[in-house]
């Protein structure tokens, strides 16, 4: 059997999905994805077909995004909350943490691509709460109650891919609603204060974020690893902060110790600035004047290593 680490047709599938997501596929576009992604897991079955997605995030942080979306897809059309494939997942994603160290050692790009992967899961699925029995009558009610719900939603989605773009969360995840079809009905609080998803597992990855995040901005933090805090916290640090103040006090503490005395280079300690002015802002980013904003999407925008992907060799 060819490795679907270097098969095109998970390349083509990893694409495809980048694809997918931007909003622009029909019908017809969903349904060869649906059946490139079945053909692709009986092909290999479950557990490998995970297992090489993995490598593929590792090595490349461009596929991390498509992976997390492709994960999910597999997890809904499963069904439970808690299932096979779930399990699988957070399977490696904490042996990659507890790894972590050894990680870093090996390869900077490897070890900042495993810690992106887990922070944009927890992203993906912290807006959703699944219910396991919808209601079939209401179905078509809830989901537009659902999307008048996001429109309520003012959290910010940073893509490190795109550093001239600001997505809101809600825009992203109404096409995400609209583009996939979900085994169980969603659920968004329709306020300002968020909850944890009913999945159970979810949870625990608070504390392994945090510790990830502690790392990105030690002493010996590289220029990836500072970008991959900057996008973090730009997606996920309020609800972090909701979830354990405590311990997003003592990181913020540590964030101003490394833009004081270990960022050497002005595009480093621009994206901590920012951070540092938006968690003081109460993480209201309209709040922040617009010649602020500007002056840290100068630095952005004018940077071309900004965007350049984590690969094996950084």
């Amino acid at each position: 059997m060819e490795d679907v680490e270097t098969s095109p047709e998970l390349d083509n599938l990893l694409a495809g999905l980048a694809e997918f997501q931007s909003g622009s596929s029909g019908p017809w576009i969903r349904e060869a994805f649906q059946s490139a992604l079945e053909n692709l897991q009986q092909k290999l079955g479950l557990a490998k077909f995970i297992a090489c997605l993995h490598r593929r995030w590792l090595t490349d942080s461009r596929v991390v995004w498509p992976a997390v979306m492709l994960c999910n897809v597999i997890a809904y059309e499963r069904g439970d909350e808690v299932n096979s494939a779930t399990t699988i997942l957070f399977g490696i994603m904490m042996n990659d943490f507890k790894n972590r160290f050894e990680l870093r050692k090996i390869s900077r790009g490897i070890f900042a691509n495993s810690a992106r992967f887990m922070i944009d899961y927890f992203f993906s699925n912290y807006h959703r709460r699944f219910t396991t029995f919808p209601r079939p009558a209401d179905a078509q009610q809830n989901r537009q109650e659902k999307i008048r719900d996001l429109n309520k939603d003012t959290t910010f989605f940073y893509t490190m891919d795109s550093a001239n773009s600001m997505t809101s969360a809600n825009e992203r995840i109404k096409r995400e609603m609209n583009n996939i079809q979900l085994c169980h009905s969603l659920a968004i609080t329709d306020n300002d204060e968020y909850d944890l998803p009913t999945d159970p597992l979810l949870e625990d990855l608070v504390e392994p974020i945090f510790d990830y995040l502690h790392l990105l901005v030690d002493e010996t933090a590289a220029r990836p690893e500072i970008f991959l805090f900057h996008h973090a916290i730009m997606n996920i640090g309020k609800q972090l902060e909701r979830l354990h103040p405590g311990r997003m006090h003592k990181l913020t503490i540590q964030l101003r110790h490394c833009l004081v005395e270990h960022a050497a280079h002005p595009q480093d300690r621009a994206l901590m600035l920012e951070l540092v002015e938006l968690i003081s802002h109460r993480w209201h980013y309209n709040q922040i004047p617009s010649d602020v904003q500007n002056f840290y999407n100068d630095f952005k925008c004018h940077t071309n290593k900004f965007t350049e992907p984590y690969t094996s060799n950084t």
